[in-house]
């Protein structure tokens, strides 16, 4: 006789031998073990075998095999017929759908933890907020998958949520504590700061680099600095990030040598040639990039929306003018950066009589 037996675990009917009520079982949907227990439902009883013998004898005809039932099986104390299974009832599950799709919607609160990240740590990230929402929409569209997985196993499939929302959590981290500079070198490979060339103006003692090729008799009538004569350049070019940026460069000679706060009369020139709401940060001592000493103000211009950066040198009884202008301008980007750092000054030895 067999007897309706429930997996403790999925809650899945199946039906076992008399003899193996009270032993452990194995379910053949979820393969987990569990005390055979007998229902309140039973299935229909087998004949008696001494009956069914008889009723074989006196009908004297050849006995067919009969399709052994996996009851009558040694094993069927030990393994459970997947065919006897309810499969009406749900997939097993250690956990509800419920539960793991939540878990899986965990990354969302990234983007979150960035806008409060400043607030609370006092330390702007280096990445847009496009970028907590991208990895977010990614974890979670892998941790779904997972859960929706049929052939994983229930425990795999917790794990695996878990550790896609772990890892999420980790590379979020990461990019929120990344560093200005490590972001901008990565620009530079992507974005056209790799293009830049070398400029030497047609009678000048100096190269720097543009982001464009310029032609050398190209020269710009505007004098940025009242008192000094120079020979500009200057170029307008659109940066990795779509602003317009303006470059200028130029030189020439020192006419106030005998000046005893030179830069602070530098400053003066600079401060009367600036729009009346500039706000004018303290100067900085900078050097090229041969080593040439020098000063750098950043120029905040309000009316306009700019930041403008100015560098001056004063070297070999000359004065070599650097300045770029643009949009939410800032020293270390990489477009400025690329610009400021690449002046180089000839020696005087080297120069021709």
């Amino acid at each position: 006789m067999a007897v309706v037996v429930r997996c403790t675990g999925c809650r899945g009917a199946s039906q076992v031998g008399l003899e193996a009520i009270g032993l452990l079982v194995v379910c053949p949907r979820c393969q987990e073990p569990f005390l055979a227990i007998e229902e309140a439902v039973t299935v229909a009883p087998i004949a008696p075998i001494a009956e069914a013998v008889e009723r074989r004898t006196v009908r004297a005809q050849p006995v067919r095999e009969r399709r052994r039932r996996d009851s009558d099986s040694p094993r069927a104390a030990v393994a459970v017929p997947r065919d006897s299974h309810d499969a009406a009832l749900a997939p097993p599950s250690q956990l509800p759908a419920s539960v793991l799709i939540g878990f899986a919607l965990l990354p969302f609160a990234i983007p979150l933890l960035w806008l409060i990240g400043p607030i609370v740590l006092a330390h702007p990230p280096a990445l847009t907020l496009a970028a907590p929402a991208s990895l977010a929409i990614a974890a979670s569209t892998l941790c779904l998958a997972v859960v929706f997985t049929v052939d994983w196993t229930p425990s795999t499939r917790i794990k695996g949520v878990l550790m896609l929302v772990g890892l999420s959590y980790f590379a979020g981290l990461s990019l929120y504590f990344m560093k200005k500079d490590m972001v901008h070198r990565v620009k530079e490979v992507f974005s056209r700061s790799n293009r830049w060339h070398d400029f030497k103006p047609k009678h000048g003692d100096y190269t720097v680099r543009l982001p464009v090729q310029w032609d050398r008799d190209a020269t710009s009538p505007e004098q940025p600095i009242a008192g000094w004569k120079l020979m500009c350049y200057r170029i307008q070019w659109p940066a990795a990030n779509g602003k317009l940026v303006t470059y200028v460069v130029g030189s020439g000679a020192d006419e106030k040598p005998d000046a005893v706060d030179w830069y602070g009369e530098v400053e003066k020139s600079l401060k009367a040639g600036a729009a009346a709401d500039a706000e004018f940060k303290p100067p900085a001592g900078v050097k090229t990039d041969n080593e040439q000493p020098g000063q750098e103000w950043i120029i905040d211009l309000p009316s306009e929306r700019k930041t403008r950066i100015v560098r001056v040198y004063r070297v070999n009884g000359n004065i070599y003018y650097l300045s770029v202008e643009g949009e939410r301008l800032e020293a270390d980007d990489p477009w400025t950066h690329q610009f400021l750092h690449s002046l180089q000054i000839k020696p005087a030895a080297e120069r021709q009589p």
